[in-house]
């Protein structure tokens, strides 16, 4: 999980959430690895882990426009939207939405 969302990326182990005896472990990845690393013996039981939501901060429409013009003219829009997608990291609805835009 810490390859896919970042070792940095909020997160907390639950361990018996909603029961007397329950438990909140780490602040991120990172020290959730860490604990289940050193702490094999505690390692039964319900565990829920919980992930903070990703933020796209501020989306780059001028990148987004350059690509979606270089590849328009090569490929279809559903291709060129799916590649924008891989190249910006932005979800492809977010690039969907910029090429009905520019439409208008």
């Amino acid at each position: 999980m810490k390859e896919l969302f970042g070792q940095e990326r909020k997160a907390v182990l639950c361990k018996e959430i909603t029961k007397i005896y329950e438990s909140f472990i780490g602040n991120n990845f990172m020290e959730i690895t860490d604990y289940i690393k050193e702490h094999q013996d505690k390692l039964k039981g319900e565990f829920t882990i919980i992930v903070e939501g990703n933020r796209e901060l501020s989306i780059d429409l001028q990148k987004i426009d350059k690509i979606l013009d270089i590849l328009q003219s090569q490929i279809s829009s559903k291709d060129a939207i799916k590649i924008c997608s891989i190249i910006t990291g932005y979800k492809k609805s977010t690039i969907y939405k910029r090429l009905l835009e520019r439409k208008q």
